[in-house]
């Protein structure tokens, strides 16, 4: 009974893992256009509660971090070539 237990807990630390990081990973899609100087941060603080939850998806972590980065990049840029507000 106690093993089940525990995969069950398993299992939902990996689903909350992976639900934190699919919300990082669109915070960072949506840096593309929209205020990308606010949406960073965000991202990556759901991100830093999520990456350390399970080694499952771990690649899913490190993806949504590269995405945020490279949308508060990208983003910025556009936003400054585009005279919109950064955050």
């Amino acid at each position: 009974m106690e093993a089940s237990h525990g995969q069950e807990a398993g299992s939902t630390r990996d689903s909350l893992s992976a639900v934190f990081s699919g919300l990082a990973l669109v915070a960072g899609l949506a840096e593309l256009v929209y205020r990308p100087f606010l949406l960073c941060p965000i991202g990556f603080a759901i991100l830093i509660i999520g990456a350390p939850m399970s080694p499952k998806y771990r690649r899913l972590s490190v993806a949504s971090a590269f995405v945020l980065t490279a949308g508060f990049v990208i983003g910025g840029a556009f936003a400054v070539w585009d005279s919109r507000p950064l955050y």
